[in-house]
């Protein structure tokens, strides 16, 4: 999800892995308006569809969570590792901290 102050709005997929009524009652509540990528066309939003590829291949598949609290601490040490440590191919194959 991607959002953008400027229109005050969010562009979002609206696959599976997005928790569709969780975030439209957020979005009401915060007057942010949801604008949907159209269905079948994720190069519309390749950066977030290759990050959800990603955290997919080198997270999720990888591990098996006994509950919620292990599950929050394995994505956030994930997540730490791919802003930053992790090198990303579009900066010229470096550390988002390079």
């Amino acid at each position: 999800m991607k959002f953008d102050s400027e229109s005050n709005g969010s562009r979002s997929d609206n696959g599976p892995g997005l928790v569709a009524e969780a975030v439209e009652e957020w979005a009401k509540s915060e007057s942010v308006q949801m604008h949907l990528i159209k269905l079948g066309s994720p190069w519309e939003d390749g950066c977030v569809e290759s990050f959800h590829g990603e955290l997919r291949d080198e997270c999720l598949r990888r591990e098996e969570f006994g509950n919620s609290l292990e599950a929050q601490v394995v994505i956030e040490n994930w997540r730490q590792q791919y802003d930053n440590e992790r090198p990303h191919s579009s900066p010229g194959y470096k550390t988002p901290r390079e």
